[in-house]
């Protein structure tokens, strides 16, 4: 048998690979749960290797969720090996072919119908966590022919779809030739440490907000029903700060629809990212709630230094607004936040970091801690997003002017930076 130099697994990597070494033509499935930083790319990458150059004119695959990911996967193994035992490769279609007759054909899920009609001597699937069931559908039966194995390898995500099936599935013992390696299992500790040592770690949890933290570093399956800001309680200072001590100001304003819809919301923080005041009313137009709000902002305008408001929609024509009514003096500390899933996931995990380190003090007002509370969460496999939104029937103003003046806070605060002159 061929094996790859210059790849020495450790633990966690051998357990899969022996696992597969003896599996062609077996129908063997094997589920790794792997979380960040531990090798699976490498892992994957060499076991492709191991199955095209020890049976000839065979043809292996390995299936990303994009196309993005398969190039990356290319360009590794091209790289990783010697000219010599290639016959022919295209960096267009992802394809190399060896001088047994054997392929590599990396294949991307955004391929869609694209991807019937293969037939697979060994099939792997990368982030297949991330991977849709349809798609899951169409090349499965790329192994049938020929008994083909298969490598499922996925930092974890959602307690649906197929990889999490297969997974509980290789762990119940009830079929023989299903098989799930979870590298966050005890045995695998001290080998996960030497990759990622605990220090490291305890970083990552500081910084990362925690859903993302448990997938990607602890490898532990999300539910569906998991709490947005479960630690946001313990940032709640009953005795509230008095705004009038307060040396800079930072404000987000989320806009309403008017009368019986939505809030219009404003939260006010302050240089140590306290929330020094909050205000949200459904009453009145929008016209006379925006200049409701720059009369407030009037009232403090020595101290602001970030006025950070969504312009999605009518938000544009509020800004306009506001900007007209308080004068030119402050145009640029206004600042126009376009609201997308990509935008609004990256401000509310910001948020999510900032309550799991307590590093932002609310104000205890009843109708924020009610929003804080029934924040909820979807899980969107195809482009692996999580997406925010208030349950139906609840609003979620106030947690996004919250998030808006803490991403002001973050952007435009002095704390940290510094300068360097050269002379």
């Amino acid at each position: 048998m061929i094996e790859c130099r210059g790849f020495k697994p450790y633990l966690h990597q051998r357990a899969v690979i022996d696992l597969l070494r003896d599996s062609h033509g077996t129908g063997r499935v094997v589920s790794c749960v792997s979380s960040r930083q531990k090798g699976k790319s490498l892992m994957l990458c060499n076991l492709l290797l191991y199955f095209a150059l020890n049976y000839e004119r065979t043809d292996n695959f390995a299936v990303s969720p994009t196309l993005k990911q398969s190039k990356k996967l290319y360009k590794e193994i091209k790289n990783g090996i010697s000219n010599k035992i290639i016959k022919s490769s295209n960096a267009t279609d992802f394809v190399i072919e060896f001088i047994n007759g054997s392929t590599i054909q990396l294949r991307s899920a955004e391929q869609g119908d694209a991807l019937r009609g293969y037939t697979a001597d060994f099939l792997a699937i990368d982030e297949a966590a991330y991977i849709d069931d349809e798609i899951f559908t169409t090349i499965l039966p790329w192994v049938d022919v020929r008994k083909a194995p298969i490598l499922m390898v996925s930092s974890p995500f959602k307690k649906n779809g197929f990889f999490y099936r297969y997974c509980k599935m290789g762990e119940s013992g009830e079929y023989p030739n299903i098989m799930t390696v979870n590298w966050s299992d005890e045995k695998f500790k001290e080998d996960i440490y030497k990759l990622l040592p605990e220090e490291k770690l305890n970083e990552y949890r500081r910084i990362i907000p925690p859903q993302t933290f448990r997938t990607e570093y602890l490898g532990l399956w999300l539910d569906s029903d998991a709490t947005v800001f479960e630690n946001f309680s313990k940032c709640i200072d009953v005795k509230g700060y008095n705004i009038t001590k307060s040396k800079s100001i930072y404000c987000g304003i989320d806009w309403g629809n008017g009368n019986n819809g939505d809030y219009t919301a404003i939260v006010f923080l302050d240089e140590n990212a306290r929330e020094i005041a909050l205000w949200y009313s459904k009453s009145g137009n929008p016209t006379q709630q925006v200049k409701t709000i720059a009369k407030m902002m009037l009232d403090y305008s020595d101290k602001l230094k970030c006025i950070t408001a969504e312009d999605n929609s009518m938000g544009a024509v509020y800004i306009d607004v506001l900007k007209s009514v308080m004068g030119d003096r402050y145009s640029n500390i206004i600042t126009p936040f376009t609201t997308t899933n990509s935008s609004k996931c990256r401000i509310i995990g910001q948020l999510q970091s900032a309550f799991q380190n307590e590093s932002i003090h609310l104000m205890d007002d009843k109708e924020q801690n009610i929003e804080l509370g029934a924040y909820s969460m979807e899980f969107t496999p195809k482009n692996k997003n999580i997406t925010f939104n208030a349950p139906n029937g609840l609003h979620d103003d106030i947690v996004m002017a919250l998030a808006f003046a803490y991403e002001g806070y973050k952007t435009k605060s002095k704390r940290g930076q510094y300068s360097i002159s050269v002379v």
